[in-house]
């Protein structure tokens, strides 16, 4: 069989779709990797609808795939066309045209088309988005599971190439449910993201109900990776990381989907009891930028900023430091963690405390206009407006040491004689003040 393909991947790398596609015409059904090729140089050579019949032959029982290739069909009446027999005039017996006779897979792929009804048009199609089956809220079974790894990286990626996501995932379900191994739950979870990361073709109630199946989904994934990396020793993927798209998916529902009473009775526990597992098995090593956010958003989404702001202070960064970096791809830097603190101290009615964190940060960026207003909003709720007067008159008295001309100083001064009107409208004198403040500012 290998033999057999060989050639096909030689054409394929060559760039030679036809041949690709006359190569893998001529195996048998039976060779599953050998169709994959055929749809792979089907698209490749630009022929996307034979490609889809041919995927169609493969896969099976996808909505999203029957729904492109229906978009994809050629205009046919309500019968499938039959094959035309044409007549060769002036033939002499005995002599045929010189040649290789076309592969019987090449007529019945001419004459093979998609039945539609006698009226439809391309507007028609175009105008009515897909959907799925009204009573769809899981992926269907399949029949014939493809658990070959060659063969489903082959038409994973030709899916993905024709903007058909959901299949593509769909297929790595199907083999996940039947050999759930590291490779096909990383590749699950994966194209799962690409589900969701896609623009959508759905209508509403269909982009609603695979958004949350496959969500839910995600986290169910990655709970089995992280068992089976737990069980069978970390590989390419670790318990942490596993864990961590387990918990990852958990706040995505709670973000993305509507409210449901069950999910936001159970999510917010869960997802916030792994974020602190992780955090846990932390201690003593550097601190993931990605954990501290997920524990962050999930106390968040809790309405808990005594504990988002536990979590900010477990580890301190100086000022001076490269990010926090971390396995998951997020750096957070002490800028970030220090301003989160501040709105914190800011929300827990500790005003005092987050004016000397938004002094400390405006020392390093005395420009940072939400730095500047964070602090005039604590001066004024304990009625110290004044100390925030005093700090811009230091910043600006500073200004020549500064690389750039300085914008948010200047403007701060135009707002705290605005915030002067607003306390006291009746006062000419603020009134005064204001209009000196704007023409200064020029």
């Amino acid at each position: 069989s290998s033999g057999k393909l060989h050639p096909i991947y030689v054409a394929l790398d060559g760039h030679q779709y036809n041949r690709a596609v006359k190569l893998a015409l001529a195996l048998p059904d039976s060779n599953t990797l050998g169709k994959a090729l055929l749809a792979h140089a089907y698209f490749k050579s630009g022929q996307k609808h034979a490609a889809l019949v041919t995927l169609n032959k493969i896969v099976g029982g996808c909505c999203e795939l029957n729904n492109e290739l229906k978009m994809s069909s050629p205009f046919v009446n309500s019968l499938q066309r039959p094959a035309q027999k044409v007549e060769q005039k002036g033939k002499v017996k005995g002599k045929s045209k010189k040649g290789k006779k076309k592969p019987a897979q090449v007529a019945a792929r001419e004459c093979e088309s998609v039945v539609t009804t006698k009226d439809e048009s391309i507007m028609d199609r175009l105008d009515n988005q897909p959907s799925v089956p009204p009573n769809w809220e899981e992926l269907p079974s399949s029949k014939a599971v493809i658990t070959d790894e060659t063969t489903l990286a082959t038409l994973a990626v030709t899916l993905q190439s024709l903007k058909l996501p959901l299949t593509a995932y769909q297929i790595y379900a199907w083999a996940v449910s039947t050999a759930p191994n590291e490779e096909f739950l990383t590749k699950s979870f994966t194209l799962g993201l690409n589900v969701l990361a896609s623009p959508s073709r759905w209508d509403k109630t269909s982009k609603e109900k695979i958004e949350a199946h496959v969500l839910s989904q995600l986290q169910v994934i990655a709970l089995q990776l992280a068992r089976l990396v737990a069980q069978q020793g970390e590989g390419a993927c670790s318990t942490r990381l596993a864990t961590g798209w387990a918990t990852q998916a958990a706040l995505w529902q709670l973000q993305w989907l509507p409210h449901d009473e069950k999910r936001h009775l159970i999510l917010p526990r869960l997802a916030e009891s792994m974020a602190l597992r992780l955090i846990q098995q932390e201690v003593g090593t550097n601190g993931s930028a990605e954990v501290r956010l997920l524990c962050y958003r999930i106390l968040e989404l809790q309405a808990k900023p005594a504990d988002m702001l536990e979590i900010l202070q477990q580890d301190s960064i100086p000022m001076a430091e490269a990010p926090l970096s971390s396995e998951f791809g997020v750096s957070l830097t002490a800028y970030q963690v220090e301003t989160m603190k501040a709105k914190l101290f800011t929300q827990t009615g500790d005003y005092s405390a987050a004016r000397r964190i938004y002094e400390d940060l405006l020392a390093h960026n005395p420009d940072d206009w939400s730095c500047l207003q964070g602090h005039l909003n604590c001066c004024a709720k304990i009625e110290s407006v004044d100390l925030t007067s005093s700090f811009v008159d230091k910043i600006l008295a500073q200004e020549g040491t500064s690389k750039y001309p300085l914008r948010g100083p200047h403007l701060m001064k135009v707002e705290l004689a605005a915030h002067s009107v607003r306390c006291n409208s009746s006062d000419v004198s603020s009134l005064r003040n204001l209009a000196d403040a704007i023409i200064i500012y020029g």
